[in-house]
C-alpha cells in the first residue's frame, strides 16, 4: 500500500512510474485490482509458468480523487534456484526514471563497447602473430566478460524481445564464470611463464 503525494506530481509535472529491474521467473503486477503488466506468464504449476526475463518501467495512472495505491505483485518461479524480487521496484515520477535509466543504459553501452573494441583489437595482434599466444587469451577473455555483461544487463533480451531468452542468459551467465577464469589465467601464464608453475 503506497500513500502518493498528488501535490509533489502535479507541481514537477510528472506521472507516478514504478521500476522493476527483473523478477524472477515471471510475474502480474496489479495496481488498485487491474492488471497493469506481466511478464512471462504466471502459473501455479510449471506446466503452466513460463519464465521470461525483462526489464519493466511502468506508467501509473492516479486514480481521481484517491491518494492511496493498493500495489500487488505474483509470482511464479519453477525454472531457478532462486526466485522473486532480486532488486527491489523503484518508485517515482515516470520521466525521472526514464532519464535515469537512458543514462544507465548510456555508461553500459559505452562501458560495452570499449571491451569489445579491446577484444577486437587483440584478435587482428594475434591474427598477423600466431604465436602471440597472450592476445588469444586476451581476446577470449574480453569477448567472456561482453557477453556475461549482456547477458547479466539482458541486453540480448532487449534487442530480441519477441524470442524467449530465459535459458540462454542463464547458461551464458553460469558458463563465463569457469571459462572467463581459465582464459584469463591462461593469459597471465603466457605474459609471467617464468612465474607461474608448470602443472597449472
Amino acid at each position: 500500500n503506497i500513500k502518493i503525494d498528488r501535490d509533489y506530481f502535479e507541481k514537477s509535472g510528472g506521472r507516478p512510474g514504478i521500476y522493476f529491474n527483473f523478477l524472477i521467473s515471471s510475474y502480474e503486477l496489479y495496481v488498485n485490482g487491474v492488471k497493469v503488466v506481466s511478464t512471462g506468464r504466471f502459473g501455479r504449476t510449471g506446466q503452466e509458468s513460463v519464465p521470461y526475463l525483462i526489464p519493466r518501467l511502468v506508467l501509473i495512472d492516479m486514480p481521481p480523487g484517491k491518494d492511496d495505491l493498493v500495489i500487488a505483485l505474483r509470482c511464479s518461479n519453477y525454472f531457478h534456484r532462486g526466485g522473486g524480487t532480486l532488486y527491489a521496484p523503484v518508485f517515482g515520477t515516470y520521466e525521472d526514471l526514464q532519464q535515469n535509466l537512458w543514462r544507465k543504459d548510456f555508461i553500459n553501452i559505452l562501458l560495452f563497447g570499449i571491451i569489445l573494441m579491446m577484444g577486437i583489437y587483440h584478435l587482428f595482434l594475434w591474427i598477423g602473430r600466431r604465436d602471440d599466444r597472450a592476445s588469444l587469451y586476451f581476446t577470449v577473455g574480453t569477448l567472456i566478460v561482453f557477453f556475461r555483461l549482456m547477458a547479466t544487463s539482458l541486453y540480448f533480451q532487449r534487442l530480441f524481445p519477441g524470442v524467449n531468452l530465459y535459458e540462454f542468459n542463464f547458461k551464458l551467465i553460469y558458463i563465463s564464470m569457469p571459462v572467463g577464469a581459465m582464459s584469463f589465467i591462461l593469459f597471465f601464464n603466457e605474459l609471467f611463464r617464468d612465474d607461474f608453475n608448470e602443472k597449472l
